[in-house]
């Protein structure tokens, strides 16, 4: 006789794990105080820390290439880097699991963040001046997540990099492009990417029930916010928001959908181009100019990106693959994909593109 559940109870069961896992962080969830000295900040306090399942971050991971990918699953979300001919993917499930990793990625420290209630991924260089820093989460500021280096105390904005507090205040660090999509659509785009791998359970684990652009916003992060949501667009609409002179803009990626997989535009009298996968998450902003020359680039019918100038063929990382101008690369442009509530509470005077109708 066949006691074993089937597929149906399978997942009925795993519903209610994932339910009672998350009954139990909300029954023991962590205690935020006000900052003495930077009352903007909610602190959690270092023993509420230490019981906190995913505030340790995750450091010296192990990686798995793409084909020992038994663990992950084509639809999940990831956090892709590419660098000097090398792609490294990190899951949401396990990310949402710690919110913070420290790395080292072909040599260079890395530090990669991701809140997955306001579904904001960001990469940094975590080097400063001489000094390689490690972070860890500290609590809670302008709805999103508040960390802390290590090495000095000092807290740090994770969408911009920049210090709020402490020693290092005023510093930035300096941003690496990360993009993000699902695991398919990334290994289409880099087939040789390594994949950060994770115990199964980690699915069920902390905030496992946020997606990219889920609409749910926790009292905690509705109390930190310095501001109220700006009301143009719906909250959690997802946004590529690219830096600019302190104001920003933001593309709201359906917005983008109909414009196709390359937007041209000006920002602070720079020439950008936007890449973008419609349909996907995946949106980069780049400079336009290479060289001192302005490229035009167009979308052709065979999947590919061609600059008018010499008709060679470019990759959504911003990098030149074939024709005149192989091996070239675009500079990447301080850029992100977030949810727009979060975007505007952290660039309060942002512009918001929308099609001309």
């Amino acid at each position: 006789m066949n006691n074993r559940p089937t597929r149906k109870e399978a997942n009925w069961l795993d519903l209610l794990r994932r339910a009672m896992r998350q009954m139990r962080t909300m029954l023991q969830g962590p205690k935020f105080e006000p900052h003495r000295e930077f009352p903007e900040a909610r602190i959690m306090t270092e023993r509420m820390l230490r019981k906190q399942p995913w505030a340790p971050p995750l450091d010296e991971p192990e990686w798995r290439s793409p084909h020992d990918d038994a663990h992950m699953q084509a639809e999940d979300p990831v956090l892709g880097i590419y660098r000097n001919g090398k792609a490294w993917a990190l899951p949401w499930w396990i990310m949402i699991d710690h919110h913070i990793a420290n790395l080292v990625l072909d040599g260079q420290p890395v530090l990669v963040t991701l809140c997955g209630v306001c579904s904001s991924g960001s990469a940094f260089d975590s080097i400063h001046k001489t000094q390689r820093l490690s972070f860890q989460m500290a609590g809670l500021y302008n709805g999103t997540h508040l960390i802390k280096d290590l090495e000095t105390g000092s807290l740090w904005n994770h969408i911009n990099g920049e210090a709020l507090f402490g020693p290092l205040k005023g510093t930035f660090l300096e941003r690496i492009a990360l993009a993000q999509c699902e695991w398919r659509e990334w290994l289409s785009m880099h087939p040789d990417s390594l994949v950060l791998w994770g115990e199964q359970e980690l699915r069920a684990g902390f905030g496992s029930q946020h997606t990219p652009g889920s609409p749910a916003i926790g009292a905690e992060l509705r109390k930190s916010l310095t501001r109220p949501i700006d009301q143009r667009i719906e909250h959690n609409t997802l946004v590529l928001g690219v830096e600019g002179d302190g104001t920003g803009f933001a593309f709201p990626l359906p917005e983008l959908d109909k414009i196709g997989p390359v937007l041209h535009t000006t920002m602070d009298k720079e020439e950008i181009v936007i890449f973008h996968k419609p349909g996907s998450v995946h949106a980069l902003a780049f400079s336009a100019i290479l060289d001192r020359e302005k490229l035009e680039f167009f979308y052709k019918e065979q999947s590919c990106i061609v600059d008018r100038q010499t008709g060679s063929h470019w990759s959504y990382a911003g990098e030149c693959y074939a024709g005149t101008r192989r091996g070239s690369k675009l500079r990447y442009v301080s850029s992100g994909v977030a949810e727009w509530y979060i975007w505007a509470a952290h660039h309060p005077n942002t512009g918001l593109f929308r099609v001309a109708r």
